[in-house]
C-alpha cells in the first residue's frame, strides 16, 4: 500500500509539474491537491504546491494553508517547521519569532528547531538568549559548524570581530566550503577595515555559492567604493540571475550604467525597481527554495560599511 501511494503521490507531482512548465498553474494547482489527497502525510507535495502558490502571490492563500498543514503534520519535523520558516522567509520577523517560540517550547529534542530559534533571535537582537541557546549546543558538540558560525553572528553584532573571526575560522576548519562562514568571515574583516581579507572571503563565498546574494552585494559595495564600474556590472548581473524579483541587481547594474555613461541602459534597468517591490524577493526566495531551512544559515544584515 505505501509503495502504491508513493507512486500515485509521485505521478500526480510529475503531471503538475507538467502543466506548470507550460504555465498552466491552475491545472498544476490542482494536480498538487490531488497528490496531498493521495498521501496525506508527505509534506512534500505541500512543499511544492506552497511554491507554486507564492509564484502566484497567493500569500494568504499560503499562510492559511501552512497553518492547516502544521495542523495535519503535527508529527513530521518537516511539515510542523513550514509556517514558521514562510514567515521567516517572507521577512516577517515577528511571526516566525512568535512561531519558533512555541516550536522550540513544543520541540524542545528537535535541532534544527533550536538552530532554526537561535538564528530568529540574533535577527532580533536578543543575543543573551541567542548565545545561551547556541552554547548548549555547543557543549553537547563543540564542532557543530552551524553554532560556531551563529556564534561568529553574534559577536559581529556586538562589534568583536576577533572573536568573530575566531569563531569562523573555527567553523571553516570543520567545514572548509561553508559558504555562509566565508561570508561571515569576510564581514568580521570588513569591520575591521581589512579590504583585502573580507574580498578575498566574499569571492571565495560566492565560488562556494554563487547563488549567495548577500556576499555578492558585499562585494558590489566594495567595488562602488574603488569605483571599478566594470566589475559593479559585473557582480550586478550576478545577482540579477540569483535573485530576478530582487530590484537591488538591477538597482546596482543601474547605476554602473551611469557611471559609464549608458543612460539609456540605465533606464531600462531601472524599471524592474520601480516594478519589483522589496516585498518579493523574501517571497521569491522561499517560494524556490528546495530547502527552506537553509535560509536560517547566515541570514544577517550587511554592517553598515557595505550597504
Amino acid at each position: 500500500m505505501c509503495c502504491t501511494i508513493f507512486i500515485q503521490s509521485n505521478g500526480a507531482s510529475f503531471s503538475s509539474g507538467f502543466y506548470q512548465s507550460r504555465k498552466r498553474q491552475p491545472e498544476a494547482e490542482q494536480q498538487f491537491k490531488h497528490a496531498i489527497d493521495v498521501d496525506p502525510k508527505n509534506p512534500a507535495p505541500r512543499a511544492a504546491l506552497v511554491r507554486l502558490l507564492m509564484q502566484e502571490g497567493k500569500k494568504v492563500e499560503t499562510e492559511a494553508f501552512l497553518r492547516q498543514t502544521k495542523r495535519d503534520l503535527s508529527d513530521d519535523r518537516e511539515g510542523y517547521r513550514m509556517l514558521g520558516d514562510f514567515y521567516f522567509a517572507t521577512g516577517d520577523l515577528d511571526k516566525a519569532t512568535a512561531e519558533y517560540t512555541s516550536l522550540y517550547s513544543d520541540h524542545p529534542k528537535d535541532l534544527q528547531v533550536k538552530k532554526n530559534y537561535i538564528q530568529l533571535l540574533i535577527l532580533k537582537n536578543r543575543l543573551d538568549e541567542a548565545t545561551k541557546l547556541d552554547n548548549q549546543i555547543l557543549k553537547a558538540n563543540a564542532h557543530d559548524v552551524d553554532a560556531l558560525v551563529y556564534k561568529g553572528q553574534v559577536q559581529l553584532r556586538k562589534n568583536d570581530a576577533n572573536g568573530a573571526i575566531d569563531a569562523l575560522q573555527s567553523a571553516l576548519r570543520d567545514d572548509p566550503d561553508n559558504a555562509v562562514a566565508h561570508y561571515q568571515l569576510g564581514t568580521a574583516f570588513a569591520q575591521r577595515h581589512n579590504d583585502g581579507r573580507a574580498e578575498s572571503e566574499w569571492r571565495e563565498a560566492v565560488r562556494i555559492r554563487p547563488d549567495l546574494s548577500d556576499a555578492q552585494r558585499s562585494l558590489a559595495a566594495l567595488e562602488l567604493r574603488r569605483g571599478d564600474v566594470d566589475a559593479v556590472r559585473q557582480t550586478a548581473q550576478q545577482i540579477i540571475t540569483a535573485e530576478p524579483y530582487s530590484p537591488d541587481g538591477f538597482l546596482l547594474k543601474g547605476i554602473a550604467e551611469i557611471a559609464r555613461q549608458h543612460y539609456s541602459d540605465a533606464q531600462q534597468d531601472a524599471q524592474p525597481c520601480r516594478e519589483r517591490h522589496r516585498v518579493l524577493l523574501p517571497i521569491f526566495r522561499w517560494a524556490t527554495s528546495a530547502c527552506p531551512e537553509t535560509l536560517y544559515r547566515g541570514r544577517e544584515v550587511l554592517p553598515a560599511g557595505a550597504r
